[in-house]
């Protein structure tokens, strides 16, 4: 076979190969938490998320944690006839706050926009 014909066969193999890799990705499934109490733990949340952005234990043992899982920006900026315009879209960082029992079993969650 011919140097020029095995090179477009690579080309085109490795090509094909990009598209059908990235039309299979999937959109992640959004977690229900409700069905992870009494189930997960903190570590498990560790391994999912890292070491959490700020940690309390309270004085019956239970342990809040909370996670930075999306971050926005303050607002945009647009330049419209040359001077910047605020859109006035406030956005703001997401946290996820898991609270643990003294055992690190999970007993609640919630979502917090700070």
């Amino acid at each position: 076979m011919n140097w020029s014909l095995r090179l477009w066969l690579s080309v085109s193999l490795a090509c094909l190969t990009l598209l059908f890799v990235g039309g299979c990705k999937s959109k992640p499934s959004t977690v229900q938490w409700d069905n992870r109490v009494g189930l997960y733990t903190y570590d498990m949340a560790v391994d999912e998320f890292g070491s959490p952005n700020n940690e309390a234990v309270l004085g019956d043992g239970t342990q809040l944690c909370q996670w930075l899982i999306r971050r926005r920006s303050s607002s945009t900026y647009k330049i419209l006839y040359g001077s910047w315009l605020d859109d006035g879209e406030e956005k703001m960082d997401e946290f996820l706050t898991l609270s643990f029992d003294s055992k690190g079993v999970l007993r609640g969650w919630k979502t917090v926009y700070k």
